[in-house]
Parts: C-alpha cells; sequence; structure tokens
C-alpha cells in the first residue's frame, strides 16, 4: 500500500522541480513557439499543411493581415472550359506540365500567392478570369477532374494573398 504512495510523491516531486528550476520557460514568445503557431486569444493553433509545408512558414504573414472573402470557383484545361489553348496559362506557364497550383484571377498580378486555409493549399496566380470576374478567385483543377471541379462549385472562402 505504501509503494503506490511514494510513486505518485516522486512524480509530484520531479514536476514541482522541474516546474521551479527548469532553466528555459516557454512562452508564447519564443521563436520556437511563434515561428510554428498563430496566437489567437490564449490558445496555440498549430500550423501544419501536409500539401504545401512553405504554410509553416507564413504564419507571421497571416497574424497580420485580415483575410478577403473571396468566390472561389474550380476549372479544368480543356478546351470547353478556356480557350483553345488550354493547357497554356496567361502569363505562358504550360498548366498540363506543371506541379504547381495555379490560379485565375483579375484582381492580383501574375505571380502573387493565395493561402487559402479552408482548403490548406498555397495557389499562385498565374491565369486569369473572364473580365466579368474581377473579385472572384479561380482555381485549376487537372485535365481528368472534371468532375471534381463540378463538385467544387462555387464557394465563399478566406483567401490571405502573401508577399512574394
Amino acid at each position: 500500500m505504501l509503494k503506490p504512495i511514494l510513486i505518485v510523491a516522486s512524480i509530484l516531486l520531479i514536476g514541482i522541480f522541474l516546474f521551479l528550476f527548469w532553466p528555459e520557460k516557454v512562452t508564447s514568445d519564443s521563436p520556437e513557439i511563434s515561428s510554428l503557431s498563430i496566437i489567437q486569444g490564449n490558445s496555440l493553433l498549430p500550423i501544419f499543411s501536409p500539401v504545401h509545408p512553405d504554410v509553416q512558414v507564413l504564419a507571421s504573414l497571416v497574424e497580420e493581415k485580415d483575410p478577403l472573402i473571396r468566390e472561389v470557383t474550380a476549372y479544368n484545361p480543356v478546351a470547353e472550359q478556356t480557350d483553345s489553348t488550354p493547357c497554356l496559362t496567361a502569363s505562358g506557364i504550360e498548366s498540363c506540365d506543371t506541379f504547381k497550383k495555379i490560379a485565375a484571377s483579375n484582381e492580383f498580378p501574375f505571380g502573387t500567392k493565395l493561402w487559402i486555409p479552408a482548403l490548406d493549399t498555397i495557389y499562385e496566380v498565374q491565369d486569369r478570369t473572364n473580365s466579368r470576374f474581377k473579385y472572384r478567385i479561380d482555381l485549376l483543377f487537372g485535365e481528368d477532374e472534371i468532375a471534381e471541379a463540378i463538385l467544387f462549385g462555387i464557394k465563399t472562402l478566406e483567401v490571405y494573398p502573401l508577399t512574394n
């Protein structure tokens, strides 16, 4: 009966000792935390993206900016949805031969990176939409992802433009 009490007491003493005498305290101002997390209120929200690891690096940019709320749609590099050169973006990139996440927008200059947290992905503006859509963002899906693009539909999402 005495043995479990001694184990619990030992664990508590070790915990108190570590709390009082640990040489370095990690706070929300520590570089280890601020570079990997967004501080929101009193909670730490870890930034992690299996799709695009650069999201971790961009956490400080997100803290300082309010998101833009935009209509976001999807399109495919096929002649029925684009023009006679569906694999060639307005900036001149061969979209069918790249693994880049490409967005079409009339609002941002070519090369602007857009983080869309709901999709956990960073897209790069390399194409243009129809001129009647100034504030819409169109995301390029693959040639064989027509059904997925249709299912994506029109979403209203938070978008963070990032500095290059």
